[in-house]
This record gives structure tokens, C-alpha cells and sequence, in this order.
């Protein structure tokens, strides 16, 4: 299979966390859209389903996020899954429906990456 996504790899503080491409039938065999595997060191996702991509990726980096900063969810009634789902697919919606918050989100990275700072 053609890789889909253009990375393979993604960094959550120290550590870097492959990307494993799933097709269709692995995601239905797996009874999930995608997973994080801190043992294995992975998220792994069904990329055949365009619709579910980028919320599924954000939801496993929420995961990924928890585990790597050793957070637990800020209440012990909402588990983990609940509080991940809400997060994700709240981000994703906020991106996708500010465009000009995304663009000037975007900027400011691109100068904290490039050591200008974020004026």
C-alpha cells in the first residue's frame, strides 16, 4: 500500500512515535479507527476512511500527549477515552471552522520553530 500520510514519524515531547498506516479491513479487525501504543511506540491508523483521518490522529496525540507528560484526566468520572474524544474533535472543529486562527496559529509556530519568538 501507497503511503497517504506525508510523515512517518510524529514527536510528543521526547519521544518519537511511528505511524502506522492501516488499511480498512485492519481498522475493522481491529474494531477501531486508530490506536497509540506507547509499548510499541506507535499510533496506528486506518487511513482508507478520508472522513475520520485527522480527528483519529488528533485523538491518538491527545493519548499520546497524556501518557508522555504523565497527566491523568482532570476528572476521575471521565475516563480517559471520553476526555480524549472531547478534546480532539473540539480542536479539529476549532481549526477547521477559523481558518484565520489556523493561518495565524500556523505563523506563530513557524517562528517558534525558526527561534524568532512569537512577536
Amino acid at each position: 500500500m501507497k503511503r497517504k500520510l506525508p510523515f512517518t514519524h510524529i514527536r510528543v515531547a521526547a519521544f518519537d512515535f511511528k505511524i502506522v498506516e492501516w488499511t480498512a479491513d485492519k481498522g475493522k479487525a481491529e474494531g477501531k479507527f486508530a490506536e497509540f501504543s506507547s509499548i510499541q511506540g506507535c499510533i496506528s491508523i486506518d487511513v482508507e476512511r478520508p472522513y475520520k483521518i485527522v480527528d483519529s490522529l488528533v485523538h491518538e496525540l491527545v493519548h499520546a500527549i497524556i501518557w508522555a507528560y504523565g497527566y491523568s484526566t482532570p476528572d476521575e468520572s471521565l475516563p480517559e477515552e471520553c476526555f480524549a474524544s472531547m478534546v480532539s474533535t473540539g480542536m479539529v472543529q476549532v481549526l477547521r471552522d477559523n481558518p484565520l486562527f489556523h493561518t495565524y496559529l500556523n505563523d506563530k509556530i513557524k517562528r517558534m520553530r525558526e527561534g524568532r519568538g512569537l512577536q
